[in-house]
C-alpha cells in the first residue's frame, strides 16, 4: 500500500522475518456489502484477540482495498468470524479466525457488545449474562454460504408492526456498519422521516439533520428487539446538513445485512455449541 494510505494506521508489517510465512501463490479478493472491495497477498501467522489466540491464522494483507476504506480512519482491518465457506482466498480456502480458534474456546461461541458513541466487546467461548436484560431468542443458522444467516419476516416501525409476506434472509455481520433491508421496507421507513429522500450522487437515503428518525424494530423468533431512531442517523456533514441514513437498501444482495447499526442496540451471541449454528439476539443492559 501507499505510504500516504498508512498515515495514522495500524498495520501489518512485513519484514524480513514475516516474509517467510508468506504463502507463495495465495491471493485474496473480497467485496462487502457496502460496495467496498480488498484484495491482496496471504501470509500465514499467529494472530491473538484478547486470550483467544490462532496460531497458524491466514492473514489477509491488503495491496489494494476501496477508497473508502481509506478515507475512513476508523477501520484498519477486517476480522474474519463468520464460516470459512466464505473466505475469498485462492486457490484454496483458508480458515476464519473463528474457525481457527473455536476448537479452543470453553464453548464455539463468540458474543458481541457493540455501542453508539463508545467502545464495545467481544467475548469469546461464553456469554456474559451481565450485558443484557430478558432472555435470549435464538434463531437457526443457514451456514452453507459462509455467513450467520438467518429468516427474519416482521419488521416495526414507529410502534406499528408489519407482516413482509414472506421470509427473507438477513445475514448478522460484525464487519458491516449499516443496516440493509428490502427495499419495500426502506421505502415504508423513509417515508417517516420528513424530507427523507436517494441522493443520486452518493447512491444512498439521505435525510435533513433536523428530522428525527423513527425506531426500527426486528422480530428476531417472535421477539421484537427495537434499533433506536438515532442509531439511523448514522453520519452528518453531508451538503445542505444532510444525514446519511444508517438504513439502506439491500437492492439487488441475495440477502439483508445487520451490521453494527443494528447491533449496537443488542447483545449477539454466535453460537456452535448445539452441534449446529445458531444466533442469539437480547436487549443491552
Amino acid at each position: 500500500m501507499p505510504a500516504a494510505n498508512l498515515t495514522g494506521r495500524s498495520y501489518y508489517t512485513v519484514t524480513g522475518t514475516t516474509s517467510k510465512l508468506l504463502k507463495k501463490g495465495f491471493t485474496f479478493g473480497t467485496s462487502y456489502g457496502d460496495g467496498g472491495h480488498a484484495s491482496g497477498s496471504v501470509y500465514v501467522d499467529k494472530v491473538a484477540v484478547g486470550s483467544a489466540t490462532a496460531t497458524s491464522q491466514a492473514v489477509e494483507a491488503a495491496t489494494s482495498v476501496s477508497s473508502g476504506y481509506i478515507s475512513n480512519r476508523d477501520i484498519d482491518g477486517m476480522l474474519g468470524m463468520g464460516f470459512t465457506d466464505a473466505n475469498s482466498v485462492r486457490p484454496t480456502q483458508q480458515n476464519t479466525f473463528f474457525d481457527s480458534v473455536k476448537t479452543s474456546l470453553v464453548k464455539p461461541l463468540f458474543a458481541v457488545t457493540f455501542k453508539h458513541s463508545a467502545a464495545g466487546s467481544l467475548d469469546f467461548g461464553y456469554i456474559n449474562s451481565t450485558k443484557y436484560t430478558g432472555k435470549l431468542s435464538y434463531a437457526p443458522v443457514d451456514a452453507s454460504s459462509g455467513y450467520w444467516k438467518f429468516p427474519l419476516r416482521r419488521y416495526g416501525i414507529n410502534g406499528t408492526n408489519y407482516n413482509y409476506g414472506v421470509n427473507f434472509d438477513a445475514i448478522v455481520d460484525t464487519g458491516t456498519t449499516l443496516m440493509y433491508l428490502p427495499d419495500n421496507i426502506v421505502k415504508l421507513y423513509y417515508s417517516k422521516v420528513p424530507g427523507a429522500a436517494i441522493d443520486t450522487s452518493i447512491g444512498a437515503w439521505t435525510f435533513p439533520c433536523t428530522s428525527t428518525p423513527p425506531p426500527l424494530g426486528l422480530f428476531v423468533n417472535g421477539t421484537k428487539y427495537t434499533v433506536p431512531g438515532k442509531f439511523i442517523n448514522w453520519q452528518s456533514g453531508l451538503a445542505n446538513n444532510h444525514c446519511w441514513g444508517g438504513l439502506q437498501s439491500s437492492a439487488n444482495l441475495p440477502f439483508a445485512i445487520l451490521g453494527s447499526v443494528f447491533l449496537k442496540a443488542v447483545y449477539a451471541v454466535f453460537d456452535e455449541s448445539t452441534g449446529s449454528a445458531r444466533i442469539g439476539i437480547a436487549k443491552q443492559a
